[in-house]
């Protein structure tokens, strides 16, 4: 062996023995400090950033903010100026990312290291429990008379915009061009007030879409029907979205008094998409607590404006009942659904939406037996299905009966 070899040799070894001082080093001094350093590493493993003039920029982590402090204050005293100095420039590039304060960076890297840069950068972030509400842009005035009830029996399908609010919310997300949102709630009085309304908040562009679709296939129904215009400036004047609120009443209310243009997918796709898209996708999420209220509120929305066996109203109350179903312990309103969603086929005669009856008996099913409920109606209707001609037997579930009729994001 030549004399470069053993030089080579030689120096691995040095290398290696070098790297497992280094390593034996870091276990030593820095077992106390694990909790922080893992914490560190998950900042900087979670969080794409980029150095832009001694800056950095980082996605907001909202949720890691009082653990970050927390771990500021117990490094100030430890010595350990590497990870202290890592975790101020995280918070400092949060705080800027989020708009909250500006905090620079100084050129010294002392500077950087020393408790009050630190501290500083520290309390750049303001709590959101102290944030103040976000203040509504226009209200719907008081009104001084009484709404009109009807005294016969019947009822009354009334749409109303609430209030109107900026988004995104001032100190959010100054990126994106601010817009307004309309509250609607919609209410179906009879000879008492709904004590149940619907809300679903929309946007000018939300409506605007909607009229420019029923105008296109249909505009010998929507051609007295007067609609406010764009505007380029004036957008969240109070005068501007009180008149475009009264504007978007009477149209909707057009739109329900006739069969033609209440029945039209996009009337359908204005009314439930937006929460029936977020609710699936919380549902694809296995997250059911949250998606189970926006079902809900879809199902009495479609409710007061469709007929209870309509297409639209069954489809919501089983995907409710499937959400409710889904988990192995079922949601507490599980059985309210069921049971409702039971006595709305009863004399059906949709037969596509049969399709869904089986699945829903087998559902209904399962939740009485974990109820310790009486199964035997439910099974005794199932038999006589059977005996019908009709298959019963299918190991199909709820949700995927629905998604073959309705596609959305929920997993099957």
């Amino acid at each position: 062996m030549g004399v470069a070899e053993y030089e080579e040799k030689y120096l691995f070894i040095a290398h290696l023995a070098t790297l497992i001082g280094l390593i034996s080093y870091v276990v030593l001094h820095f077992h106390s400090q694990l909790s922080a350093l893992n914490f560190s590493k998950r900042l900087v493993k979670t969080n794409k950033y980029i150095l832009i003039n001694k800056q950095i920029v980082l996605s907001s982590k909202k949720t890691v903010f009082a653990e970050t402090k927390y771990h500021i204050k117990r490094l100030q005293g430890s010595g350990n100026k590497q990870l202290c100095l890592l975790i101020f420039k995280v918070r400092a590039a949060m705080a800027r990312r989020t708009q909250v304060h500006s905090v620079d960076m100084p050129d010294n890297t002392e500077e950087l290291e020393s408790p009050i840069t630190i501290e500083s950068g520290t309390l750049a972030i303001k709590d959101d429990s102290t944030k103040e509400p976000q203040k509504d842009l226009w209200e719907r005035p008081a009104s001084l008379e009484a709404p009109i009830l009807p005294d016969d029996g019947s009822t009354i399908l009334r749409f109303e915009i609430q209030l109107a609010r900026i988004m995104p919310p001032d100190g959010e997300d100054l990126k994106v061009k601010r817009y307004v949102v309309y509250e609607l709630s919609v209410r179906q009085d009879s000879s008492i007030i709904d004590p149940q309304p619907a809300s679903i908040q929309r946007r000018y562009t939300d409506f605007r879409n909607l009229y420019n679709i029923l105008k296109k296939e249909f505009p010998n129904k929507m051609c007295s029907l007067y609609f406010p215009n764009k505007v380029l400036v004036g957008n969240f004047s109070a005068d501007l979205i009180a008149e475009r609120s009264a504007a978007f009443e009477t149209f909707l209310t057009h739109v329900t008094s006739c069969s033609t243009l209440r029945e039209t997918t996009a009337f359908l796709h204005f009314l439930q998409d937006n929460e029936l898209s977020k609710a699936c996708q919380l549902l694809d999420e296995r997250r059911n607590e949250l998606a189970i209220p926006l079902l809900e509120n879809c199902f009495r929305l479609l409710n007061k404006i469709f007929m209870d066996r309509s297409r639209p109203v069954l489809l919501i109350l089983c995907r409710l009942v499937a959400a409710c179903t889904m988990s192995p312990v079922p949601h507490h309103s599980a059985e309210r659904w069921a049971t409702l969603a039971l006595s709305r086929y009863d004399t059906l005669c949709d037969i596509d939406l049969l399709q869904l009856y089986i699945p829903l008996l087998h559902t209904c099913t399962h939740l009485w037996w974990q109820r310790g409920l009486d199964q035997k109606p439910i099974t005794d209707r199932l038999e006589e299905m059977s005996k019908k001609g009709i298959n019963t037997k299918s190991n199909i579930t709820l949700i995927q009966a629905i998604h073959k009729l309705d596609p959305r994001t929920e997993t099957i």
